[in-house]
């Protein structure tokens, strides 16, 4: 468990941090949020996509079994050890090429959400009681805009999020790239193979991300101040 979560806090910081710096050098430029999310999606794509291939993998070999509660014969069989492990073999034997497959349709993914997340939170915080600005909003606006935010940059490229795991599951070579693994399975299980496990995707996702804000905007306010011109 600390390790997922050491791993989220460090993503998310590296999020927050590259937002709030390219909101700043972006202030001339029309919608401001909006493009500082997607520059801050560059930034997340780039980290999650080895991230994700090792998730994937993971899953794939032992569909969550944990090493630890395995006997010796049954470790042994096992490809990969951890998600470390498996980065580091996959870059030995397929070099940067294996390590960053699926970057493309995770960069697809991460630079219009991120995008979308930011931008929906923030016109979603003036939408509530005593708040013209994200930084008037009271602690319950905070928290419903982040979860809402939450679940609408999911809608917007959840299908990506589907194709990029599949690419990276496929071991096999079923798959020349993520636009082949898109058309395939289309083909094979049309338009609603894209929305496989959505439901408790976005279920998931008003909690996580209303604690997100909730902890960003209050560290925020804490250290900066309530008149702080970002949160």
């Amino acid at each position: 468990m600390a390790s997922p979560l050491a791993g989220q806090a460090f993503i998310n910081g590296c999020v927050f941090g590259v937002y709030s710096e390219s909101y700043r050098r972006l202030q001339n430029v029309p919608y401001t949020v909006f493009w500082a999310g997607c520059v801050a999606g560059v930034a997340q794509g780039l980290i999650t996509a080895p991230l994700e291939l090792a998730k994937v993998r993971l899953q794939v070999q032992g569909e969550g079994a944990d090493p630890r509660k395995m006997t010796i014969a049954e470790r042994k069989k096992l490809r990969y050890t951890g998600s470390i492990d498996c980065m580091w073999k996959v870059f030995r034997t397929e070099g940067l090429r294996g390590i960053s497959k699926g970057m493309c349709v995770t960069l697809v993914r991460e630079i219009p959400a991120t995008g979308v997340y930011f931008y929906s939170y923030d016109e979603l915080c003036k939408l509530g009681p005593r708040s013209e600005t994200r930084n008037e909003a009271m602690p319950v606006t905070v928290l419903i805009a982040g979860g809402i935010a939450g679940i609408l940059s999911w809608i917007a490229t959840y299908p990506c999020d589907v194709i990029k795991s599949r690419f990276q599951a496929d071991l096999d070579g079923i798959y020349t790239s993520s636009t082949d693994c898109a058309i395939k399975s289309y083909r094979a299980e049309g338009w609603r193979m894209f929305f496989q496990g959505m439901n408790s995707t976005i279920i998931r996702a008003f909690p996580t991300n209303a604690a997100t804000f909730g902890a960003v905007v209050l560290f925020a306010r804490l250290v900066y101040g309530e008149d702080n011109d970002m949160w």
